[in-house]
């Protein structure tokens, strides 16, 4: 977590739409959860994380998983290489490959400072 940023507020995470599914959102701080959201699979997914307090150079990272009645995620949007890694693990009967890609996920994450 870089300097100036006091807490973060919000997820916005771009998922292709399918309303049948469901994302699932854990925000961790350093190793532990520290905020949790589900929203529809919309497009533009924003999740509500209430305030979470940062400190600089904390470690912050993003879960989703999913819940579906039918139908399935096609893409997660994956930009650059922003640091860390991007890991996509499949446990779906369809055969798609799981794998990590130093690829960032689309995403905003919103705080205050």
């Amino acid at each position: 977590m870089p300097a100036g940023v006091a807490a973060l507020t919000g997820v916005l995470v771009q998922i292709d739409p399918d309303p049948t599914v469901t994302a699932h959102l854990t925000l961790y701080v350093n190793g532990n959860a520290a905020a949790s959201d589900a929203e529809p699979s919309t497009g533009d997914v924003r999740f509500n994380i209430g305030s979470v307090a940062v400190s600089p150079g904390q470690t912050v990272t993003i879960q989703i998983s999913f819940t579906a009645t039918s139908g399935q995620i096609i893409t997660l949007y994956t930009v650059g290489s922003p640091g860390g890694s991007f890991t996509a693990q499949n446990s779906c009967p369809d055969g798609a490959a799981s794998f990590t890609t130093p690829a960032g996920l689309r995403a905003v994450v919103s705080g205050t400072t």
